[in-house]
This record gives C-alpha cells, structure tokens and sequence, in this order.
C-alpha cells in the first residue's frame, strides 16, 4: 500500500505499492518532490474547509466488503482468540498483568519481519482504561531506556546497554498506572535504536518508526548534543511518513495526516550549546523553531534543506523540546541503572524531572473522532498496522480503526449481553408481580444499554444497539417465559393444596354424599377458586386463569362421580322422604295421643264405665262392620271363584266344540274320500260292463 503521489496529483491506491525504501540519498530528492506536492495540496485542501472534526467514517466504511477487509482475516481471528482470553480472566486485577510488573517485548523483529507477541498483546487487550501511549524512538545508545525507566518511576526496567551495541531489539511495552491522571494507564514503548549499521538497511527504521508514530500518543525523539544539519537530515523516517502511512483509503493526499499525529517531544541529550541568538537568550522552543526554519529555494540544495524541517512542522505541529545536560561522568553512565541521585547531575535531574512532568500532562491515545483508545483497542490497531506492513502495504489509518471499531463493537455488544444476562440471572425466580419484573428488566436494559452506548464506535445510526436491545429482549423473554412456567406451577400446587384441604375434606367427611351434594360441591369449588384468585391476585391473571382452567379439566372426573352420587342419593331421598313423613306424623300422633292420654287419665276413670260401653259399642260396630267387610270380601271372593269357573267352563266348552268341529271336519274329509272311492269303484264296474 502506497501514499504517494502521482505524476497525475492524484494518490496511488490503497495496497497498490509495497512500501520499499531504499537507500537514504536515492529516494532524498523523490521525497522533496512529494513534499512540494503535499504542501499544494493541503492549501488546497484549507481554501475547501477540511478540518479534522468534518471527518466520519460512514456506514459503508463500517460495513467492509470481504476484498477490503480480506488481509485482516488474521487480524480478526486473533481478536476472537483474545475474547476467549478475556472472557476467562475477565475479573483479574488490572495490575497483576505481567506488563504492569516489568517491561515485556511487544513486537519482534527478524529477518525484515515483525511478529507479534501474543502474550503481551493479550496483556494490553485486559486494560480497559484509556492509554497515555508514549513512545521513544531515537538513534542507537543514546539513553532512551533510562527515559522511559524515569517515566515508569523506576529507575531500572527497560534494559540499559553500557557498551557501543543496540540493546533493545523491536519494540517493548511496560504499563504504569498514571501518576497524574488516575483514570488512565500510561503505556511506554521502547524502540530499538535507529541507525544501527549491523541491521545494513534505513527501511527496518522506517518501519518502526510508523508503528510508533501509529500507536502512540506522545512520540519522544531521543538524539545527542545539538539539533544541527546532521541531526535533522538523520531524521528521514518523517520525511518518509507521507510513504509509509495514510489516514484514509480515499483520501487524494495527506492533508489530514496530522490528524493522528503525537505529540512530539525532542529530547536533546548531552547539550552544553549556549541558547542564544545574536546576543540574545532564547527558550528551548524558539530554538527548536530558529532550527525548523527554512530558506528560499533558489537551488536543489535548498529544497533538500527545507524537506525534513517541512516535514517536522507539517506532521507534528504540536511540539516540544527539552535539552538535558550529560548525567554523570564515565563511569556512573556504565552503571546508570543503579545510580542513586546523588550521583547524577543536579541539572540533569531537574531537567529529567521538567521533561516527566510535561510528558504526564500531555493528552492520551485518541480515534479520529476523539474517544479514548482503550488496550483493547490499541492492541487490534497493532494487529492491523503490523499485519499491513508486514504483506508490504501501506497501514490506513482509517481502515484499521473501522475494523477495530467493529471488533471492538462486537466485543461491546457481546460484554454487555453477558452483563445483562448475569444481571436478569440475579433475580429470584418465580417473581409474583409481573410489573417489579418488567421495572427490573427495564433498569437492567438501561443501565446496560447506557454504558454500551459510551463505549461503541461510529454506532451512528445506532444499529448495534438496537440489535443488542433485541437480544436482551429475547433473553428477557425467555426468563418471562420462565417465569410464568414457575408461576403457573405455583398456581397449580396452590389450587390443589385448597382442594385437598376444603374439598378433600369434605368428601372423607361425607358431605357431598347427599342429595344435591352437587350443589354442595359446586358451590365449595366457587369459594375456592374466590380465595384462589384473593391469595394469588398479584399474580398476572392469564396466568391464574391458565392454571384454574388446567385444574377445572383435571376435576371433571370428580365432578362426574359427585354428580352421579348426587342422582343416586336423591331417588333414595325422595322415597325415604315419604317414609320419614309417615312416621313423623306417626311419632307426632302418638306424642299427641300420649299427652291426651296423661291429661284426661282422671276424667277416663270416672266416666269408665260409660266408656267401656261406649268403646264396646264401638268395638261391637266395628266388629260388625268388619264383618260386614269380611263378608263382603267373602262374597267378592266367592263372586270371583264362580267367574273363574265359568270362564274355565266355558273355556272347557269352547275346547270340546273346537274337538268336533275338528272331528267333525275329520268325518268330512273321510265321507269325501269314501264318496271318491265309491265313484271311482262305480266308473270301474261300468268299464267292466261295458
């Protein structure tokens, strides 16, 4: 992938051009070219308004097509690998991580290649809080190590070489909480030395230059003594930054390249130049700038002049820098990682200290759109600017954090399912108001969906949230669901536990063993299924009625039995009824008679006599009139026995006159037959005759 420009104006597209530097002075007068173009360029690009804050990724950029984003298939698969990592250790203390304990190797670099360190990368993708990212970069064996231990608070740590070989070898990262800003982690990147002339090539340098100046939010250039000619035209790898970096895959040029810029501070070691300027003193930042200056451009010369000073203003327009005077002597610089102050130079110290308050009060790692970079999110930049250089393709800035931004989305949306689900898991099942659980859902989705929504990325239309909404509605309706199984469970053990202690009940005592015992149980059954629904009315009432309808089924066998009682008890009643009048009437006649009997004993015994008379003429009536019955049934009788018998006789008669006529029919067809005979004989003797 290339930036540049081409004869046209226009930009080489994106992974059209391997990123090759070749030799420093080859590709010098090519750069200068370039720059004059860029220059144009982003006049251009100020006459039409172009600023930082108008740059958005769309939703199309979100939405990488499979050619675009193809080369990041690695990049992706190891985020899915680090979200298992992170979801297996998601309660570890941030500063238990190995890299908060000592420096680790970030990157590795062999053979023109660089590999990621898995272990480290799995490190920064657990740290959550914004990073204050600063790098070091700077020529070999000038003291950026011992910066770097300063800024950790150390003063070992990063490894501190005290011969002429490069000690520090690709890119090593050690975390710090923030002494000054408690919310942020300070993450410090230590380069490898540039310059080195065993590594036989400038295009190594280069790359780990841009990962830097990618990754970090304040870039620290470490060089020695005075900030001549020589020291600025060592600084090729800014002038090759247009090369070897893009902020967007669109873009016609480089305008907005600042856009991601560091801050950069530079660091002058060993200074011991005078700051002043025609007899008068000059800060350190007027004498960065009277450095910066440019000239005329009268010759080729004075191009190659102007290019890397151009460069410097163009892409760090925030800068600063600091000069530091030599620590200590020889033998002290051998042994620098154990030296106590004391044995330091007191300027050097305050001016250490100057630089370490100004870099803690520089801002931290931010999105083209402002938000903090959190580890996790500066570890799948890495993958991608790595990756990209890697296949010798130019790292965009803007394709990189659309496919963090999604990752980082997808790993959001799935962290904040988690949270709600463990969330809605906390609430004791079965809740009995529907309405407490519907509340606690809705502060749970809030809550959730509101520390979601700080944490996505280019969400503009809102479309991860509203998906994730969905999701936790889902889960939400499955624990309604389950919910209202509970519920319906509890219903049903209620409404049988009122069974068996009203109904039940009663049928052991034999209550409804009656005539309109069905009345009875019908009208218990009303009062249950009353106190059912007074007991559980906090319960929702499709549920109540869903589970008084399944128990109304399971009772209509009972129901039948009772009914059919019911119309065996109540023939039996009806009869019985009638007996039980009767003998009421009976008992209630005798209990009568008894008292007239005690009432009127005394009266009774004096009129005996004409009682007794009285009741033998009764008696004598009454005998005559039974009699006169008895003989009246004796007649009736007797009445009846002679109409039998005439009716057997004259049943006799009509069976002796059914026997002659039988008989009688009998002799006719015999006379019939001899009348036959007769004639026959009679034809036969006149045939004889004859």
């Amino acid at each position: 992938m290339s930036d540049e420009v081409g004869d046209n104006g226009e930009l080489i597209g994106i992974f059209e051009k391997p990123m090759n530097v070749q030799n420093d002075n080859d590709d010098h007068d090519a750069v200068v070219n370039d720059t004059m173009d860029l220059e144009q360029s982003q006049e251009e690009a100020d006459k039409t308004g172009l600023s930082m804050e108008s740059m958005k990724i769309s939703e199309k950029q979100m939405e990488l097509k499979a050619p675009e984003c193809g080369y990041l298939e690695a990049v992706e698969g190891g985020a899915e690998n680090d979200q298992e990592n992170l979801s297996e250790t998601a309660n570890i203390p941030m500063e238990s991580l190995e890299i908060f304990e000592k420096p680790i190797e970030l990157i590795s670099a062999k053979d023109g290649n660089f590999k990621i360190v898995e272990d480290t990368v799995r490190n920064l993708e657990k740290i959550e809080s914004p990073l204050n990212v600063v790098a070091i970069a700077g020529l070999y064996r000038t003291g950026k190590s011992y910066l770097m231990n300063r800024l950790a608070g150390k003063t070992n740590g990063f490894i501190l070489g005290s011969s002429i070989e490069s000690t520090t070898k690709g890119i090593w990262a050690w975390c710090k909480k923030h002494p000054t800003k408690k919310s942020q982690v300070l993450l410090l990147l230590d380069t490898e030395g540039l310059g080195d002339v065993k590594k036989g090539s400038i295009d190594h340098d280069n790359k780990i230059f841009t990962i830097v100046t990618l990754l970090s939010s304040t870039l620290v250039y470490n060089t020695m003594s005075a900030f001549n000619q020589d020291a600025i035209e060592k600084l090729t790898y800014i002038t090759m930054l247009s090369k070897n970096m893009k902020v967007t895959s669109s873009s016609s040029s480089d305008e907005r390249l600042d856009c991601i810029m560091p801050q950069f501070v530079l660091c002058l070691r060993d200074f011991n130049l005078e700051l002043r300027i025609d007899g008068k003193e000059i800060t350190e930042d007027e004498y960065l700038e009277d450095c910066l200056k440019t000239k005329e451009v009268e010759t080729p010369e004075d191009e190659k002049y102007n290019r890397p000073r151009e460069c410097i203003k163009k892409y760090f327009t925030r800068r600063k820098v600091f000069t530091f005077d030599r620590p200590a002597g020889r033998s002290v610089m051998r042994r620098l990682d154990t030296a106590q102050d004391e044995d330091l130079n007191e300027e050097f110290i305050q001016e250490t200290e100057r630089f370490m308050s100004y870099v803690y009060d520089c801002p931290e790692k931010v999105l083209l759109n402002k938000l903090p970079v959190s580890g996790s999110m500066l570890a799948k930049l890495l993958r991608v600017y790595v990756h990209a250089i890697n296949e010798g393709s130019v790292p965009c800035v803007e394709d990189a954090m659309v496919t963090m931004s999604r990752l980082e989305n997808e790993r959001h949306t799935k962290n904040a399912v988690e949270e709600y689900k463990a969330l809605i898991k906390q609430i004791q099942l079965p809740v009995f108001d529907k309405k407490k659980l519907q509340q606690s859902n809705l502060e749970y989705q809030e809550d959730t969906l509101s520390k979601l929504h700080s944490k996505l990325l280019f969400d503009t239309d809102n479309k991860m949230e509203k998906a994730t909404k969905a999701e936790m509605q889902t889960l939400y309706e499955q624990i309604d669901q389950q919910n209202g199984d509970l519920l319906y469970e509890n219903c049903i053990a209620k409404i049988h536990e009122m069974h068996k202690k009203i109904v039940k009940t009663n049928m052991k005592k034999g209550k409804y063993a009656v005539a309109g015992g069905h009345t009875i149980y019908n009208s218990d059954m009303h009062e249950l299924f009353e106190e059912y629904n007074r007991d559980l009315k906090i319960i929702d009432l499709a549920v109540r009625q869903r589970a008084q309808n399944e128990f109304e089924n399971e009772m209509i066998p009972e129901s039948k039995t009772i009914m059919e009682e019911d119309k065996m008890y109540s023939g039996k009643a009806m009869k019985e009824s009638v007996a039980i009048k009767v003998e009421t009437i009976k008992q209630d006649f005798m209990k009568t008679q008894e008292e007239q009997h005690k009432t009127f004993m005394a009266e009774l015994d004096r009129q005996n006599t004409r009682h007794k008379n009285e009741m033998e003429n009764i008696r004598k009536v009454e005998r005559e009139r039974e009699e006169r019955k008895l003989e009246k049934y004796k007649e009736e009788a007797a009445e009846m026995r002679r109409k039998v018998a005439e009716l057997e006789a004259n049943e006799r008669l009509r069976r002796q006159q059914e026997a002659e006529k039988q008989r009688y029919k009998m002799l006719a067809r015999q006379w019939a037959a001899a009348e036959v005979e007769s004639t026959r004989r009679s034809q036969e003797k006149r045939c004889i005759l004859s």
